[in-house]
């Protein structure tokens, strides 16, 4: 499409009139977006509705210039999610989640289709990664067919992936926050994290960039005692993009030590084991050692490299020590960047 045959949204508000209307019409308003509860005087609030997403399907209705918000509308409507629904305690968080993951998705389809380009357009996707780093811990002990941990990580990578875009054209002031996210999102990926150190060498200096980097180091090299030591140094909103790695790298360590301290009469103390893995909850660890066919006597861990049986990771659990951080500083200023 030229620059010229670009559609220019004209909605100056969170959601256009038409579609206030026609939800209210069909009974498609949120809980968050009425002004009573109380059926049937269930009337829409116009300063707490939020345009829904739509697929694609929709056709030429998406183009409505009526219907779109520009970027200005867009970031202020990003601003009341993070601000407003965000905190709120009256649902499950999984509620909100799903709430705000769907007006985000409008908000990036409004994005898309007026090929917005701007600094506004790089203070929302950094909102946005920082609303699914965040929710990806804060959810990541419901059942799947509450949260889908997949599909969360999925629009995260593709904001991510757009911001980074971005960032060629608009510098940011938390462009070295997001650097070292790309680089622990990726510290799985050898080839991209290696790639990545030459890409963004004028940034390496920062500290958070060069704590992950050295984290991405210790986790190449198997050397599980610095990493969770370098892991707890680490900004909250970075030390989120991690936690989904510790079960695996408790179980390469494991088997590390299964094969150094293997021993018919030599028993490990559980104590021990707990601190070198910055494992705070003893039962989830052994469990962990169970499932790996490492025997347990009391309060030591057998260990024996015949019988050690690599298994498969348990389902994601919080960590105490992060609930700590996330204690202090509230979601909105979490998600805003201001921890």
């Amino acid at each position: 499409m030229a620059s010229s045959d670009r559609v220019v949204g004209t909605c100056n508000e969170m959601c256009s009139e038409r579609e206030i209307k026609w939800r209210e019409r069909n009974g498609l308003l949120h809980y968050f977006e009425i002004n009573s509860a109380v059926k049937p005087e269930i009337n829409a609030d116009p300063t707490k509705v939020v345009k829904q997403f739509s697929r694609s399907a929709a056709g030429k209705q998406l183009l409505s210039p009526s219907d779109l918000r520009p970027s200005p509308v867009l970031l202020k409507t990003i601003n009341y999610l993070v601000e407003k629904i965000v905190p709120r305690t009256d649902l499950p968080w999984v509620a909100i989640y799903d709430f705000v993951n769907d007006r985000i998705q409008a908000i990036r389809q409004d994005m898309t289709i007026q090929m917005i380009e701007d600094n506004n357009a790089v203070e929302i996707l950094e909102k946005c990664v920082r609303f699914y780093i965040t929710a990806s811990y804060i959810l990541c002990e419901e059942p799947s067919n509450k949260f889908d941990q997949h599909l969360n990580s999925q629009q995260l990578s593709i904001c991510l992936e757009r911001l980074f875009t971005l960032y060629h054209k608009f510098k940011s002031k938390s462009m070295s926050e997001f650097i070292a996210i790309y680089f622990v999102e990726n510290v799985a990926y050898s080839e991209t994290y290696y790639r990545s150190v030459s890409v963004f060498s004028d940034y390496l200096k920062s500290y958070d960039v060069k704590i992950c980097i050295q984290i991405c180091t210790a986790y190449t090299n198997g050397n599980f005692i610095r990493f969770f030591k370098l892991v707890k140094k680490l900004p909250i909103i970075i030390l989120l993009c991690l936690f989904h790695l510790f079960s695996s790298i408790h179980i390469s360590a494991l088997e590390t030590l299964n094969v150094a301290f293997s021993s018919n009469v030599c028993n490990f103390p559980i104590s021990t084991l707990c601190s070198w893995l910055s494992v705070t909850d003893k039962e989830h660890l052994l469990q962990l050692c169970q499932n790996c066919g490492i025997k347990i006597d009391n309060s030591n861990v057998c260990f024996n490299k015949k019988l050690f049986n690599r298994a498969s990771t348990l389902p994601f659990k919080k960590e105490a020590f992060i609930d700590e951080k996330l204690k202090k500083i509230s979601l909105s200023k979490l998600i805003n960047g201001l921890s």
